[in-house]
């Protein structure tokens, strides 16, 4: 299960910290191109896509995360990583929230939303 540590957040920024071991999911952002270690959350958070920083043992990676209320889960992808996570504990530092959840009609536009929101992830500074 995944621990909130701190919350304080803003319309945009948000400062959360949530950590956790990487269950295995479902591998349907794989397809898509977004491999995402999943977590499950313990504690709310806001829901939707947020940039973060993700520490995995002593290394940082950028990372896209998206809070899912409904199923009690985050699903979070790391760029410019490349291997298995599970089983492993990442700390996820929440750094700016991109959007509210949207119901899609086709995986196209699924991926065509990743792709924005994955702009949207690597253009924050934190």
């Amino acid at each position: 299960m995944a621990t909130l540590l701190n919350e304080e957040q803003e319309k945009t920024k948000s400062s959360s910290i949530v950590k956790g071991m990487v269950e295995p999911g479902k591998k349907q952002a794989r397809s898509l191109g977004y491999p995402t270690a999943n977590i499950t959350l313990s504690s709310p958070e806001r829901e939707g896509v947020h940039a973060c920083q993700v520490f995995l043992k002593a290394l940082k990676y950028k990372g896209m995360a998206y809070v899912d209320l409904k199923r009690h889960i985050i699903e979070v992808h790391l760029f410019d990583y490349e291997g298995d996570l599970y089983g492993q504990e990442l700390e996820i530092h929440f750094s700016k929230f991109i959007r509210h959840p949207i119901n899609f009609s086709s995986l196209n536009q699924v991926k065509m939303q990743l792709d924005q929101d994955a702009e949207d992830c690597l253009r924050d500074e934190d």
